[in-house]
């Protein structure tokens, strides 16, 4: 049996399902922190109509960028 030559290649083919999860999660990621600023805006112009609408859509927005950031990163070092 001929050993196989390890190079970049090589290794995405092998773990190519593994690697598109991780970058999955990675742009997922990035996408919503670009909600971020307009979040922050929508809040704080909902407490200055005294409505807490929008806080409570960046605090769920903060909540589901922390659980998949967990999860990736718990994800990449595990698998």
């Amino acid at each position: 049996m001929k050993p196989q030559h390890i190079s970049i290649k090589n290794l995405v083919i092998r773990f190519k399902w593994r690697i598109s999860f991780t970058l999955g999660l990675v742009i997922l990621e990035s996408v919503l922190d670009l909600f971020f600023p307009l979040l922050i805006g929508l809040a704080i112009n909902d407490l200055i109509a005294e409505s807490y609408g929008g806080t409570i859509h960046l605090a769920i927005l903060g909540f589901s960028l922390l659980t998949i950031g967990t999860c990736r990163r718990f994800y990449d070092t595990r698998v």
